[in-house]
């Protein structure tokens, strides 16, 4: 969870910016599947306690790409559906 809580603190600095242009689609994939990841090793767990932490980083952090056109929708989309 740790990963997916510091990518948008790196991506998100200004003198990097041009970086992350040139590498856009690298970096979309980067943090869908920092996510996705995330998301799978939650349903693995099968702990109910840490599925409703990952939905509560995943609503705090998906609105941090405003560059990354549809990412908010992707990672919202990767919810675990019982979400309680």
């Amino acid at each position: 969870m740790a990963l997916c809580k510091h990518i948008p603190l790196l991506i998100n600095r200004d003198y990097i910016q041009e970086l992350v242009g040139e590498y856009k689609k690298r970096i979309d994939k980067l943090i869908f599947d920092s996510y996705q990841a995330l998301v799978e090793a939650v349903k693995i767990w099968n702990h109910k306690e840490k599925r409703q932490e990952v939905c509560r980083s995943i609503k705090e952090t998906a609105g941090q790409y405003p560059n990354h056109r549809g990412m908010k929708k992707k990672l919202m989309d990767l919810m675990p559906e019982n979400t309680i």
